[in-house]
């Protein structure tokens, strides 16, 4: 506990712990949150709200079901080739992750809790971990239920090896929350965010989404030479996994 009147400041990098400023002025080391625990509880938060509402993922789910059920009309009922089935998974996934990130910022947005996050006496690269890690969550589980429908409704037969299918599906999962949670920050207080996200977005995930394509393909049989695709997807992950890190606490300042 700090002193009374003390005012607290964010924790830098390398310092999980912060510190806060008493009514004197001087800084006490010591007095912020550690890091994990600042990341679980921003996770908690985010999981617990969605349990309370549960409408996000029920929407994210039912477009990809929908998605699924018309893909299924326009073949008319013929089994969907392997290479097609893994770009239309994608697509869906991709769509629904957009979907997914643009509800819970807005959510947010509309109750002030972003201003109240930047206040707290954390690292700040613990908010983005936090919402990262939630996104990740969201992500798996529309994946969970998404995928199946593609063995159901549209007749894709069973994998041939389950390793690049559900290495593509964990990969797929990281990159896209990865990406898009540093995106929502980035245009938090820009105008028409709900255009430019998407529109950034895109365009930023091609290589990840191609590299993921051919894994889940690469299931069947397809896809070619899969170590280059596994490169590709470790690569991207590690790039945007460290790049918010380092930039995250110049971004929210801008």
């Amino acid at each position: 506990m700090g002193a009374p009147g003390a005012i607290r400041r964010p924790c830098r990098p390398g310092n999980s712990f912060g510190s806060v400023r008493s009514a004197s002025g001087k800084w006490i080391e010591g007095g912020g949150t550690p890091l994990w625990t600042a990341i679980w509880a921003i996770v908690r938060k985010d999981v617990t709200l969605e349990y309370r509402r549960r409408w996000l993922l029920a929407s994210a789910v039912l477009f990809g079901f929908l998605f699924v059920v018309v893909l299924g009309i326009a073949y008319n009922g013929k089994p969907l080739p392997t290479d097609a089935a893994a770009g239309a998974l994608w697509m869906v996934l991709l769509f629904s992750c957009v979907t997914i990130l643009l509800r819970t910022s807005s959510f947010e947005e509309e109750r002030k809790a972003w201003y109240a996050l930047l206040m707290a006496p954390v690292d700040r690269s613990a908010i983005f971990y936090g919402k990262l890690v939630a996104n990740i969550l969201f992500l798996f589980l529309v994946e969970l239920a998404v995928t199946p429908s593609f063995w159901l409704i549209l007749g894709v037969p069973a994998p041939n090896s389950w390793v690049p299918l559900l290495a593509g599906l964990v990969a797929g999962a990281l990159g896209l929350a990865a990406v898009g949670t540093f995106l929502l920050f980035l245009t938090s207080s820009s105008e028409g965010r709900e255009i430019l996200f998407p529109v950034s977005m895109i365009p930023l995930t091609i290589p990840l989404l191609l590299a993921v394509t051919r894994l889940t393909a690469g299931a069947w049989g397809g896809g070619g030479d899969l170590f280059v695709w596994y490169a590709i997807a470790g690569g991207y992950l590690v790039l945007f996994g460290l790049l918010p890190w380092l930039l995250f606490e110049l971004l929210v300042e801008v």
